[in-house]
């Protein structure tokens, strides 16, 4: 497998924070040879992980801080016996001992016996996943346009919130011989807003907007006065009954539903039948307006972006709902020999959560539609508009039950117009019936970027709200 496209490396800023290179390939470089004189069939992954962070609070920069961190994590298998660990620590001792940890959970876990080896290579073309850099000085002008621009919605609001980049190189090594990198970076701007009631200082309203970003800078301005004005807006609430109401689910509530879905679409989930999906690929699960892809190939559409997957097989840009048709479930070599009997089945979805492998749509990109949001909310009949969910919990894995709070702008609209900001709800509903056939009113035509996924506005014709909200916060 030949790089000869770009140079990976070049993502990270060598003159400027060090060469973490050469610590990589040496660590990976023993392990490797620890785990051929021993006999035993390896991944080695090295990560070198940069993050700069500028956080902000009462309206000035309150910690800008810059690091990096290189993690080695290795992947034993003899027979059908596998074991695994990782260590942040980088001298040469230390990976010995990783490695000695690794092999002693090898030699004494029981063996799979549907346990098919480590994957093998497979041809892949690396492209260049990189987006501009977002300094330290662009952060801090980012922080002071976001508070001047809330400040001139309301001079006595509380501005706080996070700007922040990450830029990652991985090289993911087998005795199988693949031999592959990745690197990437991207960026995130959250505003949050506090308003304080002048007659009752303990009565407050908050507003909240976020997004992370690639190749496009959000309009930091917008975001800072949108925060402003929701918390001016929550300083005074309707009561509303909780009832199955009309919705727009702003983009990132539409996020909050949709990384359960995600997540819920990972192959343990779906034959285990603990998943929405489970026995239903190829059905109509979704409304047909409802299309979906994983892009993790696509710098201008996904967060997480990457030529490899975590097994070092190479990624592809694939079809997961195709106007709300299931079209594909995920799978990486391990669980492709336990589910599928063949570990080359392998869909290029690996993905490590915690030290634990399995395979997610991590790239989740919602087709958007043909309206602005603001159009979507002026063709409400009688219903809310929900900015954002928290709290976001598991009812019913099977059926996609969720329950969790609405939080940072609840609004009731009538006729078109938004009539006030309402008091928090609890919803306890499906994501599978909110975005559901007949469900789905319409799509935005804009989208924001979140972590796992990219997601435009959703219409819908009901969504159930379980109770008022016990809480205070708005």
């Amino acid at each position: 497998m030949t790089q000869s496209h770009y140079n990976p490396r070049q993502i990270v800023r060598v003159e400027e924070y060090g060469n973490p290179f050469e610590t990589l390939d040496r660590g990976i470089e023993l392990l490797l040879r620890l785990a051929k004189e021993r006999d035993y069939s390896a991944q080695i992954t090295g990560t070198y992980l940069f993050s700069g962070t500028t956080r902000f609070a009462v309206n000035q920069v309150t910690q800008p801080t810059e690091f990096g961190e290189i993690t080695f994590a290795v992947k034993l298998a003899r027979g059908k016996s596998l074991g695994f660990g990782s260590t942040t620590m980088t001298d040469e001792k230390a990976l010995e001992d990783l490695f000695g940890q690794v092999e002693a959970t090898v030699k004494n876990s029981p063996e799979i016996p549907f346990f098919q080896g480590l994957p093998e290579p497979k041809e892949g073309t690396p492209i260049n996943l990189e987006g501009p850099n977002w300094t330290i000085d662009e952060r801090a002008d980012a922080v002071v346009q976001a508070i001047n621009s809330a400040e001139q919605v309301h001079e006595k609001g509380i501005v706080s919130g996070t700007a922040s980049t990450t830029m990652q190189y991985q090289r993911i090594v087998s005795t199988e011989g693949i031999d592959v990198e990745n690197s990437g970076n991207s960026h995130y701007m959250k505003v949050n807003c506090i308003v304080e009631s002048d007659s009752d200082k303990s009565h407050r309203g908050y507003g909240q907007e976020e997004e992370h970003f690639r190749l496009k800078r959000p309009d930091i301005e917008k975001m800072a006065v949108e925060a402003a004005n929701t918390a001016k807006d929550t300083l005074n609430l309707i009561d509303l009954p909780a009832k199955e109401y009309e919705v727009v689910l702003n983009q990132q509530a539409v996020s909050d539903l949709l990384i359960f879905a995600q997540f819920s679409l990972d192959p343990v989930s779906y034959h285990e039948t603990n998943s929405f999906a489970s026995d239903r690929l190829g059905a109509q699960i979704f409304d047909e307006k409802i299309t979906i892809r994983d892009l993790p190939r696509d710098a201008e559409r996904a967060n997480i972006v990457r030529s490899f997957d975590g097994e070092g097989l190479p990624t592809s840009n694939t079809l997961v709902f195709d106007k709300g048709v299931l079209q594909l479930i995920p799978y990486d070599s391990f669980n492709a020999a336990r589910y599928l009997g063949d570990k080359n089945a392998a869909t290029g979805h690996s993905f490590a959560f915690f030290g634990q492998s399995s395979a997610i749509f991590a790239s989740a990109y919602m087709e958007p539609g043909t309206k602005p949001t603001d159009k979507l909310v002026s063709e409400i009949d009688d219903g809310l508009w929900v900015k954002n969910f928290w709290y976001n919990r598991f009812t019913k894995r099977r059926d996609g039950g969720l329950t969790g709070l609405t939080r940072n702008g609840l609004y009731h609209v009538k006729s078109g117009e938004i009539v006030g900001a309402v008091r928090n709800l609890r919803y306890t509903e499906s994501f599978v019936k909110a975005f559901g056939p007949e469900n789905v009113i319409s799509v935005s035509s804009d989208t924001k970027m979140y972590q796992l996924n990219t997601c435009p506005s959703l219409h819908l014709q009901s969504f159930n709200f379980s109770s008022v909200a016990h809480t205070t916060k708005q």
